[in-house]
């Protein structure tokens, strides 16, 4: 009788124990936790048009430090959805054959992804989306007001945990776009589609626990 009513109170005082563990479980089998990243690193743009009338003259965007910001929200299994924008000040670059920067930009570059993992613990996570920039002024000498352009972005990224609700995230950002027609001289053609890049190192805040 006494071993009876002893099972019966580890049972009752574990049950605590096996529900918090259960929880755990459940938030840690989440591939994508809510969570809202804060990131900075270096990017580099294309050439956006060439004129093509006498000399090959090359007008795009340089390199330069962007600051970032990423919303993350679970989806079923290993799927997630994020939101991103990445914000600088880089270089409008002419080459002719030598690149001069004659003055800056303001560059935004904005995605919405659909994010996958291998499985749900898996450090190394992939995206995929739409995604569009915003150049004021435009990236062409003659493109004197602000120009937005369309495309798609891809991105592949390591998260690792620093903490049960603070982690970092390294990320490989890669916009596919077509460049702004907005102003350009006859003699300019633009090209048909232009490769953004930014290397970012992030913090990453989960609300949930990692």
């Amino acid at each position: 009788m006494t071993w009876r009513i002893g099972a019966c109170v580890c049972a009752v005082l574990l049950l605590p124990l096996s529900a918090e563990g259960q929880a755990i479980q459940r938030v840690r089998s989440k591939a994508f936790p809510l969570a809202v990243t804060l990131s900075v690193g270096p990017s580099w743009g294309g050439m956006r048009a060439g004129d093509r009338d006498t000399t090959v003259v090359e007008h795009g965007i340089g390199s330069g430090p962007k600051v970032g910001l990423e919303l993350q929200f679970p989806l079923a299994g290993t799927f997630g959805i994020g939101l991103a924008a990445q914000g600088g000040r880089p270089s409008r670059v002419l080459c002719n054959p030598t690149c001069v920067s004659p003055d800056r930009l303001t560059t935004i570059h904005g995605a919405g992804l659909i994010l996958w993992r291998f499985k749900a613990q898996a450090p190394i996570y992939f995206g995929f989306g739409p995604a569009l920039s915003y150049i004021k002024p435009g990236a062409v000498s003659t493109q004197t007001s602000a120009v937005t352009e369309i495309g798609g972005a891809l991105v592949a990224g390591y998260d690792f945990a620093l903490s049960p609700t603070i982690g970092g995230r390294l990320a490989w950002w890669n916009y596919f776009l077509k460049p702004s027609t907005d102003d350009l001289p006859a003699t300019f053609v633009p090209s048909s589609l232009v490769w953004d890049t930014q290397v970012a190192i992030g913090v990453r805040f989960v609300f949930g626990g990692l």
